[in-house]
């Protein structure tokens, strides 16, 4: 959408914004930037840093102008990735507030999008976990036939499961992986995996972040994805790192289970398969 035109020494990089964080970091080492994008604004200077921008169209020639001085090259590159991230009702609003000349900085930029943000939408889907255990036998070694637990053993290392399941989240949003229809896609800003402790048992927890509800068919489609990632993808990696327990003993977790008292939920539905007894171990 905007070009920012990056000069040193000679050398020059085109970066096209909104730009990843890892990307835009290695554009301008490239060219020997060392400073980071905070850091560097709009500047003739091609000894030092130089820095201008470009638009691809009316609307982006437009955007430029209202970049000043004082105007980060990371601000700038936020602020067009807030836009790009508005549903597109919403960003034809902005579109057409900055096209008719109402706007004077990036400040009015940034106060546009923010009237224009949907509300964030929050939805919790859970699921029963199963612990498997290798216990340490008198000579220290681990066992080779381990013990199952349910969700009432977890509890004791909720922290540890989190710790381990932040580790692993940290650097991806798994909502880039979700495959369903496009209507569905375009309102799942984030998915996380995550547990709860619930009535002293710790549940498997997938937290939803929408720009807009779901409809039934969308929910399904995302349930669906959910469990194949809890048996499959996420949750069959995860299943494989061992947590270390009091004892010295190794217990992995899984967010998925075979069996008739496997359940993934919404949270409205919870507490009946909780009153029912599924997802507990015989």
């Amino acid at each position: 959408m905007i070009n920012a035109l990056v000069t040193k020494n000679g050398q020059s990089a085109l970066i096209s914004l909104p730009a990843k964080r890892i990307g835009l970091a290695r554009d301008l080492a490239s060219i020997g930037v060392a400073s980071p994008p905070s850091e560097l604004y709009p500047h003739d200077d091609e000894v030092t840093v130089g820095l201008k921008y470009f638009g691809t169209d009316d609307f982006s020639g437009r955007l430029i102008t209202l970049i000043q001085s004082e105007d980060s090259l990371a601000r700038v590159n936020t602020l067009v990735e807030l836009y790009g991230d508005l549903p597109v009702a919403q960003r034809e609003k902005v579109k057409a507030s900055v096209l008719s000349g109402e706007m004077t900085s990036l400040n009015d930029f940034k106060n546009s999008i923010l009237e224009n943000k949907s509300p964030e939408i929050v939805q919790n889907y859970y699921c029963p976990l199963m612990c498997t255990l290798y216990l340490r036998n008198r000579y220290g070694d681990l066992d080779y036939d381990p013990v199952e637990y349910d969700g009432e053993y977890a509890a004791k290392y909720e922290d540890e499961i989190r710790d381990l399941l932040i580790r692993e989240q940290s650097d991806c949003n798994m909502a880039e992986y979700f495959d369903g229809p496009n209507s569905a896609v375009g309102k799942l800003e984030s998915a996380v995996w995550d547990v709860e402790r619930i009535h002293g048992c710790l549940y498997g927890k997938i937290t939803a972040t929408l720009n807009a509800p779901f409809t039934e068919e969308e929910q399904n489609c995302f349930m669906e994805w959910c469990e194949g990632q809890n048996s499959d993808g996420f949750g069959e990696g995860f299943e494989q790192r061992p947590i270390r327990t009091v004892d010295r003993s190794e217990m992995y977790v899984s967010f998925w289970q075979s069996g008739p008292d496997y359940f993934l939920c919404t949270e409205n539905d919870l507490d009946h398969f909780i009153d029912h007894g599924m997802g507990e171990m015989n």
